[in-house]
């Protein structure tokens, strides 16, 4: 694995750790009052040791159900659009910088 793709694998192991752990909060909601956290992690812990594959499945689904929606297909046109402008409002100030400074030099030529 490369440095990418292992970064890759990582934050979809975070997306799908997030989501199973909301799921199995949902679960556990109304059995609050009888949860008892030694004999869960005792139970549990091996299993969630197990499933770190399953989880990082889970979070590349995540990350593409949120990269193909619509908010994040608006947000990507809206930063290319920015950048395009950002870009075109550079080049006008370095025009209008060069302008300026060649006006200056002929003026102060003019005057020397």
């Amino acid at each position: 694995m490369n440095i990418q793709s292992t970064a890759n694998y990582a934050l979809n192991v975070a997306f799908g750790t997030g989501e199973f752990v909301v799921e199995k909060a949902k679960g556990l909601a109304g059995s609050v009052r009888t949860f008892e956290p030694k004999s869960f992690w005792n139970g549990y812990g091996k299993q969630v040791t197990k499933t770190y594959e399953g989880l990082a499945t889970r979070g590349a689904k995540v990350r593409r159900t949120i990269r193909s929606s619509g908010p994040a297909k608006r947000a990507v046109a809206q930063s290319k659009t920015a950048r395009t402008q950002v870009k075109a409002a550079a080049t006008s100030v370095r025009k209008a910088f060069g302008e300026s400074a060649k006006a200056a030099k002929s003026t102060a030529t003019k005057a020397g």
